[in-house]
């Protein structure tokens, strides 16, 4: 039993690894991110959960970092910007 609760816990760092660095921000300095770049791609999802409520999910990368926020509205973004619709966005939870 210790030797699959190792090997499950080797397997989540790997992944967590692969996924590189994501930081969770504010909305107000995600769209502050967001000015700073030429052509930014954005990507969005919308979701409604039975507990959280309906909330906007958005990513981008600046800098080799990966930048998230929520939003219970969505968010007022800078129409120059490349657009990514996704139907599901996953993102680490780490408490």
């Amino acid at each position: 039993m210790h030797t699959y609760l190792a090997s499950s816990g080797a397997k989540v760092i790997k992944a967590a690894t692969s996924m590189g660095t994501i930081v969770q921000v504010e909305s107000g300095i995600f769209l502050s991110i967001v000015g700073r770049l030429d052509k930014p791609m954005v990507v969005t999802s919308y979701s409604k959960g039975l507990f959280e409520g309906a909330q906007y999910q958005y990513i981008v990368c600046y800098k080799g970092i990966t930048f998230y926020t929520e939003s219970k509205e969505s968010l007022l973004l800078p129409e120059s910007i490349e657009l990514i619709e996704s139907a599901r966005m996953f993102t680490p939870k780490f408490y």
